[in-house]
């Protein structure tokens, strides 16, 4: 039972045990993409972008062979360089 604004409410024991089960399955999805290499957040900038784009292409390279990971590498040096020349005339 909790009490909301002098209103006292109860929540429905059912309800409570799906949302455990839910918050649950999000922690081991959560565990489960963290060692996939997955990153689960939003970027606040464009270098945190940047760095998970970065990142993602990287897991992905790890199972293909070495000139899908050069040209990952590649293209991500010259987005990093058209950004940074776009931050120094910004």
């Amino acid at each position: 039972m909790s009490i909301s604004q002098g209103v006292a409410t109860t929540q429905h024991p059912k309800l409570e045990a799906v949302e455990r089960t839910a918050s649950l399955q999000q922690a081991i999805n959560d565990i489960d993409a963290e060692e996939r290499g997955e990153i689960r957040s939003k970027p606040t900038t464009a270098q945190e972008a940047l760095n998970i784009y970065r990142r993602n292409l990287e897991v992905q390279a790890r199972d293909k062979g070495y000139q899908y990971a050069h040209n990952v590498r590649s293209n991500c040096k010259v987005i990093q360089e058209l950004w940074t020349t776009l931050a120094q005339t910004a």
